[in-house]
């Protein structure tokens, strides 16, 4: 039986769909991935001249899948800044760089490459890869985002030995180096727990053309940022604003804040997900017996002005992310 040895190398691309696909920049240690070969890339002609199936060639091949993981700081940040699109880096000179990464307008996103390492088969190379979505879940554990892509082309090669594997030193994550606010209000003893998801919404058949069974590229749709979790239930605060009004529902709608996450990672920096728009779109508070009444809530972000980190530019955006750390200009490692 082969040894266990499970990784994903991440790397940007270059051009849609590089060939060769590049290196990857760095490794990340997986929980899980579900990245892999699409279901029944072929067409079937059903002729009239037998009730079974006689003729098939090859069709649009498109693999896809997800790679779920505990966050780090520094890997992190590059997964903002494909799913997002914007990127801006300010360099700290001795001390700490910042890097900003917000929604772009464009729909064509970075592509980026994902080497799976699987061990029993080799390492599985998915190139063309566009972020479908991120999920980021604080809870009562690791810090977990599940990155979710659709891609181009698949090939394999040799899997690499640990000892050759890019890893960051970055310590992983827990909800213990999280902060939570909702507008200026301190939330840590009433969030229960937080999601946050990023929806590109790509349209992978839009990227198919002719002379070739693979994507030439792979745009996006509408931009999704959507929110959810559990609040410890104390009384009428979330309603108020879910209502727009303090007695019951107002004819105004429901109000906004902004809601800041922030994840200390000590020496190593930290991370800010700001939404400077979030408004609710359900809550629930059911009681049941005795036990305890956990509010449900679910919200979107809308796009508002923020301004960056030089306190001059000012960008339309739903969220905002910042990171800042000792990482120099991601930019850098684009393949030329």
């Amino acid at each position: 039986m082969p040894t266990v040895r499970r990784y994903a190398g991440l790397s940007e691309e270059g051009s849609f769909n590089q060939s060769p696909p590049p290196e990857a920049v760095f490794h990340i240690e997986i929980a899980s991935t579900t990245l892999d070969v699409p279901d029944n890339p072929n067409l079937i002609f059903e002729g009239g001249l037998h009730r079974g199936r006689k003729i098939l060639r090859p069709g649009y091949y498109t693999p896809a899948g997800n790679i779920i993981y505990p966050i780090d700081i520094r890997s992190f940040a590059y997964f903002m800044k494909w799913a997002l699109g914007e990127y801006v880096f300010t360099d700290g000179g001795e001390g700490t760089n910042t890097h900003e990464m917000y929604g772009k307008e464009n729909n064509i996103l970075p592509s980026i490459c994902a080497r799976i390492g699987k061990d029993g088969f080799g390492e599985h190379i998915f190139s063309g890869l566009t972020i479908s979505s991120v999920e980021i879940v604080i809870e009562n554990d690791y810090i977990m985002c599940t990155v979710d892509m659709v891609g181009a082309k698949d090939t394999k090669t040799t899997i690499k030995a640990i000892a050759d594997l890019n890893l960051f030193n970055e310590n992983l994550l827990s909800f213990v180096d999280a902060s939570i606010t909702f507008g200026a209000s301190d939330y840590n003893c009433k969030i229960k727990s937080m999601t946050l998801n990023i929806a590109n919404n790509p349209d992978v058949e839009a990227g198919k053309g002719i002379g070739s069974r693979y994507p030439c590229r792979i745009p996006v749709g509408a931009r999704d940022v959507n929110f959810s979790g559990n609040l410890w239930f104390e009384d009428d605060t979330e309603y108020q604003k879910y209502w727009g009004s303090s007695g019951g529902v107002g004819d105004s709608g429901p109000t906004n804040e902004e809601i800041v996450i922030t994840i200390d990672s000590g020496d190593d920096g930290s991370i800010e997900l700001k939404l400077p728009k979030a408004v609710y779109s359900n809550l629930s508070a059911q009681p049941a017996g005795r036990g305890e009444i956990v509010q449900g809530f679910s919200g979107i972000a809308l796009i508002d002005t923020v301004t960056l980190a030089d306190e001059v530019t000012e960008v339309e955006t739903e969220l905002l992310v910042t990171i800042k750390n000792n990482n120099d200009d991601m930019d850098d490692d684009i393949p030329s």
